[in-house]
């Protein structure tokens, strides 16, 4: 039994590194998964929430000058319609 444990914690991974070792790892990487998923979680709540707090900002600047939302529509437009026919002349 001893001599069986002592052959596991000797042996080596075909990358040089000890059995062990990489089973320690391992559970420890598993175990701070949950940790980062909730990092990640919070990050993409704050996102959402800038995303929203923009949102309402351009429908506020929307209300307030219709005019000019417009001219940049219109303006992106003929970007994207230019952007378009350069592909289109390239191809």
């Amino acid at each position: 039994m001893q001599l069986q444990q002592k052959q596991d914690h000797e042996s080596v991974t075909s990358d040089g590194i000890p059995k062990l070792r990489r089973a320690y790892e391992r559970k420890r990487v598993l175990a701070q998964l949950p940790e980062e998923r909730l990092k990640l979680e919070k990050v993409i709540e704050k996102l959402r929430a800038e995303n929203d707090k923009l949102q309402k900002a351009a429908n506020r600047q929307a209300l307030l000058y219709p005019e000019r939302v417009n001219k940049m529509r219109r303006k992106l437009n003929e970007h994207n319609e230019a952007g378009v026919e350069a592909q289109l002349k390239s191809v």
